[in-house]
C-alpha cells in the first residue's frame, strides 16, 4: 500500500500513513516527533529497486512495531 503512493516517501508522510495502517489512532505530538525522527535517521522510504524494496519492507515493519507499542495505541 505504501509503495502505491509513488517511487519515495518522505519519513513524515512515511509514519502517518504507517500509523494509518496501524488503524484508527491519535498519537500524540511528542510521539508523532520522535517516530518521524527515527524514520528520518534513515532517509525517504523509496521503492525504485529491489533492494530499495526489500529494505524499505523492514522499515516499515520497524516502524509498525513502534508506533503498536506507543502508549497510545496500547491504550486505544
Amino acid at each position: 500500500r505504501l509503495e502505491a503512493v509513488g517511487p519515495s516517501l518522505s519519513p513524515d508522510d512515511f509514519v502517518d500513513r504507517c500509523i494509518e495502517l496501524a488503524g484508527p489512532l491519535g498519537v500524540g505530538d511528542e510521539t508523532r516527533a520522535s517516530l518521524v525522527g527515527h524514520a528520518a535517521a534513515e532517509g525517504e522510504l523509496r521503492f525504485d529497486t529491489e533492494d530499495e524494496r526489500k529494505a524499505s519492507a523492514e522499515r516499515v515493519a520497524r516502524i509498525l512495531q513502534l508506533i503498536v507499542a506507543v502508549p497510545e495505541y496500547q491504550m486505544a
